[in-house]
């Protein structure tokens, strides 16, 4: 059998009775493949009735006049197929790497396609509803065939369940949301009763005999206009019934008095029937779903909360009072929004992630939906007592000291604690998806993760910044690329366990600023930046407010810094060594938190670090831009260009997360021997002892003559100039001080400088203190 391996078609699909056969045909001046059936007529997809099953597919194929064989999805069995074009060289079998990552996330049976150019996946999930493609990519659990070949990939085994790796091609490669609700099924009582006992429950209900009607087919009775109205409106009843499940959706309307053929036909441009265009639709629109006898009027939201429909207050479960007001807020919108005590601020979730801004006027509006609510209960009351009564209400409820009395009330019972906030380091949220950086894996938003920040980037892991990487290899050297690649990965996390401290140093016109703003703006509101003070000395200033607001960052930039600025040691090595610091916001009360930012300083002037311990200098990592890019090189479109390949930066980045992860940090030779040379930089008085001075008890030299001396070492070195204040501050540091001497000159007690500078010191020549010691400056603190 030419280009069929019978023996290696998974033996679950040989089992279920949907095969057909297929030709090669020439349509409109295109190739294309056409079902059969094995009478010769043409098979449907959507016909389960011109399907049979493989065995004799498989003879009628052995006969002849048939391209190959095919399996064509459908609603009944539990499999979904993946169709990846253009992704195999056909020569030497290699297959694109974003391509095996889609692969490898499914893990599932995987065979070449019969162009041998693409592969075909089948795994076990369900789609929201219909079937979704996008470039090279489809992926389809209905209404298609695939092409069989037989032809496996030898590394995979069976057909798995893949819901999560189904979710995630939605998210990143065919930008579809998944709901949240679809995806896990919200756990409703509707779930465990049958299709018959489920019927008859809605029946039953208050609003059964509408339900009753549209199951009997009995549309005109039940006043709608068109039957194609009456398909809606009963599936949207489903929706609530069913728990939002597109399956049990469809069973139902199959036995009920609507189904038509029209239901099983193509009706969208996707390939979508008219039936899953239907059901699509009911589920977008379906905010609350059954839930069983937990009491009159209770449905449960999609994120599974109880809410409220209408009929509670009647019931004099929630009392018509202030207090019952902020009881029925905190009751329907709990989980929508949230108080944070320790801010005194309101916050809600907006599909993406939980936020401050605007919260105040949406939960300003929320608060005005349950006021006017009382004027729909009214309405429905059974009798004109309960009428006035809720209508008296409502106009009570309205009055603007109304709803800030219910707010405030409310406050209390949506509390939260900032603590609860942000809590999963390992969490990184972007516009489409949440990326678990441990697992690798992508999950759909989700507010009970309670994630503060977002990066408004479109995760696509085939994305790629090809601008970008030509920049990075234009102004740093490959070893380096690759620790700047882990480094901004390591920042994607919560986590400050490296310890490190970034400086990227370069003398201008090099493009270390343009590399960062682009990778801040892939950041999104992970990244802040803040002013070169917030890590230098600060001289009579306790002012925390920069450090406030880096409270939930994940990567921190400061820029420019002037020369000459010293870096704040001790609190550099707080905020990368995981400890608490204190902060406070302007006009507020301080606050503790413990830092995730990592930092990076991008100046032309490196700041002076006095220290010469290790625990300082284990955590910093100059990064050298040693480049200048010419003018006439410099791409003033630059800056566009990149921001049109965020996507791909940030694919580079999480590669980055995924090699820090694997390896460690680490560094490089280029940034160990630049950071070695920064330090040696910085010992500037060790330096200059080491080659003119000696440290001797009764040694004193005068310190006018002894900075005279320092000045002009300095300038042969070629050191940045120190005034004699400040040299004079530095010997302190070391444990030197000055004072008069015997006729009045001020002089440093314990120093002499080595026979052959240019000044003399009472005390024992240095000629005789070397006869002693071989390295006349061995007795240098160090």
């Amino acid at each position: 059998m030419s280009g069929i391996d019978v023996e290696k078609i998974h033996h679950e699909l040989k089992a279920s009775p949907g095969w057909i056969l297929w030709k090669h045909e020439t349509r409109s001046g295109k190739k294309t493949k056409v079902p059969y059936q094995v009478n010769g007529s043409r098979a449907k997809t959507d016909d389960p009735k011109t399907w049979t099953s493989f065995e004799e597919v498989l003879i009628a194929y052995e006969a002849g006049g048939y391209s190959g064989l095919g399996y064509v999805f459908n609603a009944r069995d539990p499999f979904c197929g993946v169709d990846i074009d253009h992704c195999r060289d056909p020569k030497t079998g290699m297959i694109e790497p974003w391509a095996e990552v889609i692969i490898k996330q499914f893990n599932s049976y995987t065979e070449i396609s019969p162009s041998e150019t693409g592969v075909h996946i089948l795994a076990k999930g369900k789609l929201p509803a219909g079937g979704r493609k996008k470039g090279n990519v489809e992926i389809y659990d209905s209404g298609r065939f695939f092409t069989m070949t037989g032809n496996a990939l030898d590394h995979r085994g069976g057909i798995r369940p893949a819901q999560q790796a189904i979710n995630n091609l939605l998210i990143t490669h065919l930008k579809k949301e998944v709901s949240t609700c679809t995806e896990r099924l919200c756990s409703s009582p509707g779930l465990s009763l049958s299709d018959s006992e489920l019927i008859q429950k809605a029946i039953q209900s208050k609003n059964g005999d509408n339900f009753h009607r549209l199951y009997q087919g009995q549309w005109k009775e039940a006043a709608y206009r068109s039957q194609s109205e009456a398909d809606q409106a009963f599936c949207n009843l489903l929706a609530f019934w069913t728990g939002r499940d597109p399956v049990r959706i469809d069973s139902i309307f199959r036995q009920s008095g609507l189904m038509r053929q029209k239901w099983d036909v193509k009706h969208h441009g996707d390939g979508r029937t008219y039936g899953q265009g239907t059901i699509e639709k009911a589920l977008a629109n379906c905010s609350e779903i059954y839930s069983g006898k937990q009491g009159n009027g209770m449905a449960l939201s999609k994120d599974g909360q109880k809410v409220d429909i209408g009929d509670k207050v009647d019931k004099g479960d929630y009392h018509l009072t202030e207090l019952g007001n902020a009881e029925r807020f905190a009751g329907k919108y709990r989980g929508q929004v949230a108080f944070v005590t320790a801010w005194g601020k309101w916050m809600f979730y907006d599909g993406t992630r939980w936020t401050t801004k605007g919260a105040e006027s949406q939960v300003r509006h929320l608060s005005h939906k349950v006021a006017k609510s009382f004027y729909h209960l009214a309405a429905e009351a059974v009798d004109k007592n309960a009428t006035d009564r809720l209508a008296k209400w409502a106009a009570t409820s309205s009055r603007s000291s109304a709803i800030t009395a219910m707010l405030k009330e409310a406050s209390a019972m949506l509390a939260i604690e900032p603590e609860r906030l942000d809590t999963n380091p390992w969490l990184f949220n972007c516009e489409n998806c949440t990326i678990n950086l441990k697992t690798g894996s992508l999950q759909p938003h989700d507010r009970n993760d309670f994630i503060t920040k977002i990066t408004p980037v479109f995760f696509n892991p085939e994305a790629t910044a090809p601008t970008f990487l030509k920049v990075l290899q234009t102004c740093l050297a490959e070893d380096v690329i690759e620790f700047v690649q882990r480094f901004f990965g390591y920042c994607m996390a919560g986590t400050t366990k490296e310890q490190c401290l970034s400086i990227w140093y370069g003398t201008g016109q090099n493009s270390k600023s343009t590399v960062l703003n682009a990778v801040q703006a892939a950041f999104g509101e992970y990244a802040q930046t803040t002013r070169p003070e917030t890590f230098m000395v600060r001289y009579n200033n306790t002012n925390t407010s920069d450090l406030a607001k880096l409270r939930g960052a994940r990567l921190v930039t400061a820029a420019e810094g002037e020369d000459g600025q010293r870096l704040a040691e001790s609190s550099v090595k707080q905020m990368t060594g995981g400890e608490q610091i204190q902060a406070r916001a302007l006009y507020q009360d301080f606050f503790e938190f413990t830092p995730e930012f990592k930092i990076i300083l991008c100046t032309n002037h490196k700041p002076i670090i006095r220290g010469t311990d290790y625990a300082i200098w284990r955590r910093i990592r100059l990064i050298p831009f040693t480049v200048t890019i010419p003018l006439d090189q410099q791409d003033k479109d630059l800056a566009e260009k990149l921001k049109a390949e965020l996507p791909g930066i940030l694919t580079w980045v999480v590669a980055g997360a995924a090699k820090w992860l694997q390896n460690g940090l680490g560094t490089s030779e280029k940034i160990q021997a630049a950071t070695h040379d920064y330090q040696s930089e910085q010992n500037i008085i060790q330096n200059f002892f080491d080659a003119n001075c000696v440290e001797m008890p009764d040694a004193t030299v005068g310190a006018t003559d002894l900075f005279r001396n320092f000045d002009q070492w300095r300038k042969d070195e070629g050191h940045r100039k120190v005034t004699q204040t400040k040299f004079g501050n530095m010997l302190g540091d070391l444990g030197f001080h000055k004072d008069r001497n015997t006729i009045g000159r001020k002089v440093y007690f314990g120093i002499g400088l080595i026979s052959g500078a240019n000044d003399t010191f009472s005390g024992p020549n240095c000629s005789d203190y070397s006869a002693k010691t071989p390295n006349c400056s061995e007795r240098i603190i160090q």
